[in-house]
């Protein structure tokens, strides 16, 4: 991770010595074990980290979620293997919830935590990469929304079978089902009154232009990696349109 100073601990008794010791901002990468009995384990050593130190948290893990508990402490789950894109994600992660935690981070954009209550909506992201996904929803959750999560298309029309949503995030490169497809049988499936407002999430700034999203069937669209403040203005444009 660049400009941060890294070091391994292979205990809890040596990680809280590294905590002790080092006046800098402390990120951890936490490898987990897997199975039910850990993540209950874990729970207890992050009360015990949390209150004593001021640390930001990523759990390399094989499993996708962790108990709620657990969530509200993380920054994000990274899934195995660790890999140099994975660690990039996780500069982007820092980056962007800079305003999170240091009032004078640098940042002129607050993030409305009651936006919920002015604006209140049903909202669905569509996102495989575990580390984009948990980004999307802690952002969301600051503004007081519970969205829904999906990792590709077939979960979306899956889930847009049981609940009408408002909006509706949706990464363009997705296995199974890309954005593109699942825009275009959310449009051949849904009457236009249970379709959601429909926000592409693409990576690609040069190839993709408006048109490109209006010719298939998107209404608007925000590029990544990931900006609050982008995705707080998209959702005032059209939370106040639904």
């Amino acid at each position: 991770l660049a400009g941060y100073h890294c070091a391994r601990a292979a205990s809890l008794a040596q990680l809280k010595q590294l905590l002790e010791t080092s006046p800098l901002e402390k990120i951890l990468i936490w490898d987990v074990p897997s199975g039910k009995k850990a993540s209950e384990d874990l729970f207890k050593k992050f009360t015990s980290l949390v209150n004593e130190y001021k640390i930001r948290i990523f759990l390399l893990s094989n499993q996708p979620t962790m108990p709620p508990l657990v969530e509200k402490m993380i920054e994000g789950i990274i899934s195995k293997p660790l890999t140099l894109q994975k660690l990039k994600d996780i500069e982007n992660i820092l980056e962007q919830k800079k305003n999170f935690y240091d009032e004078n981070a640098g940042f002129n954009y607050k993030l409305d935590g009651e936006l919920a209550q002015k604006l209140p909506l049903k909202i669905l992201i569509a996102e495989d990469d575990p580390v984009n996904q948990m980004l999307m929803k802690k952002i969301l959750q600051y503004m007081g929304y519970k969205p829904d999560l999906a990792a590709n298309g077939k979960q979306v029309i899956d889930l847009m079978g049981k609940r009408q949503y408002n909006l509706l995030f949706l990464d363009l490169k997705m296995p199974e089902m890309d954005g593109i497809e699942t825009t275009h049988s959310i449009i051949e499936q849904f009457p236009v009154r249970l379709r959601p407002r429909i926000i592409a999430c693409t990576a690609n700034i040069v190839s993709t232009k408006e048109d490109f999203f209006i010719q298939n069937g998107f209404d608007d669209y925000i590029y990544k990696p990931i900006n609050i403040a982008q995705v707080q203005k998209t959702i005032i444009k059209w939370g106040s349109k639904v």
